[in-house]
């Protein structure tokens, strides 16, 4: 009898640590709110044009993806988006694409951004205060203006972006000094 006490009291002692030591690494997430969201305002394969007054030249939405990344018991959700020129005859591959890119991780939230023949990459966004201004009429209260000027070359012909939380890229400014402005 005294046998099978002190056999329970050892199963019962190994079913406590192992459930303890199980218990103790839960898994953190770390995920993007709804306000976060707010600054993935691109649908897939949505396509924005931009007129210069006698040219247009047009991107395509290729791919959107929402997803955790893993490391370890941490899991930090991303979203993003990956912009593409269409009719994009440079040999650069490269510089072909951009990226809008939302991440919530240990460190908090973070939005990069980079486009198509823009020298910049992965331009952080929210460490950036927005400014209001006026493009062909319509006033914006949230723009980012990305300035690449000085680096641009055949490769990254485009000087400036104009980028607004709330509706996207808005404004365009190529190496010869010609403004694309955004077809709403």
């Amino acid at each position: 009898m005294l046998t099978n006490k002190i056999k329970l009291i050892f199963i019962l002692t190994i079913a406590a640590l192992a459930v303890q030591l199980t218990g103790c690494k839960k898994p953190t997430y770390y995920q993007l709110t709804d306000e976060e969201m707010t600054w993935l305002v691109y649908q897939n394969n949505q396509v924005t044009t931009f007129f210069n007054g006698t040219q247009q030249i047009s991107y395509l939405v290729s791919i959107r993806t929402k997803a955790y990344i893993k490391e370890g018991d941490t899991h930090s959700e991303f979203t993003s988006a990956i912009f593409e020129q269409m009719q994009d005859t440079s040999a650069f591959e490269e510089n072909k694409k951009g990226q809008l890119y939302l991440f919530k991780g240990a460190d908090g939230f973070r939005v990069t951004f980079s486009w198509p023949h823009f020298p910049l990459k992965a331009m952080p966004l929210t460490s950036q205060i927005p400014t209001a201004i006026n493009i062909n009429g319509i006033n914006f209260l949230d723009v980012y203006v990305l300035d690449g000027t000085g680096l641009t070359d055949a490769e990254n012909y485009i000087e400036k972006v104009w980028y607004s939380k709330s509706k996207g890229v808005i404004q365009l400014q190529d190496i010869t000094g010609d403004f694309w402005i955004r077809d709403f």
